[in-house]
């Protein structure tokens, strides 16, 4: 009698293959959404320094005037001594040009353009000219109470939970 070992066969079975791909799958539709709004709260980050160092160039136009906390003639970019943002190249926000309120409020909207845009968020080109938004992108409004100092930050869309 001839004894014969049956020779082993080596390498993954049709189960085994379709058990990791369900297990990658459900893996990566926890952590894809995840990753993507982390990566939007980044840029974020870069409307509110962008925002900050606006704030700055207000508060220095507002001394100049001689006058200390009047934000009256410190709405336009040119008053501010900047260029707007907006027209940055590569920006993820667009600017509009800062406003001051009946109710004393001096304030500022980033809005979310289009630029390598995410699917968490809406936004359009940059306007060419003054680099302001169209009006349909998610924002962030930064208010300052020019009486009390008060700072606000506001949220819409993908940026609601900003403050």
């Amino acid at each position: 009698m001839i004894n014969r070992a049956i020779p082993k066969k080596s390498g993954f079975t049709l189960i085994e293959i379709i058990i990791v791909i369900v297990i990658v799958g459900v893996l990566s539709t926890l952590a894809l959404p995840r990753f993507f709004s982390t990566i939007e709260f980044a840029r974020s980050l870069e409307a509110m320094n962008m925002m900050a160092a606006i704030k700055r160039a207000a508060s220095r136009c507002s001394i100049m005037g001689g006058v200390g906390s009047d934000y009256t003639n410190c709405v336009s970019w040119n008053a501010l001594a900047m260029s707007s943002p907006g027209l940055i190249p590569g920006t993820h926000f667009c600017y509009g040009v800062p406003v001051l309120s009946v109710l004393n409020v001096w304030s500022i909207t980033a809005e979310r353009n289009n630029f390598n845009l995410s699917t968490t968020s809406t936004g359009a080109p940059c306007d060419p000219s003054t680099g302001a938004g169209t009006g349909v992108g998610d924002t962030i409004t930064l208010g300052v109470n020019v009486i009390t100092g008060l700072v606000t930050r506001v949220g819409s869309g993908a940026f609601s939970g900003i403050r």
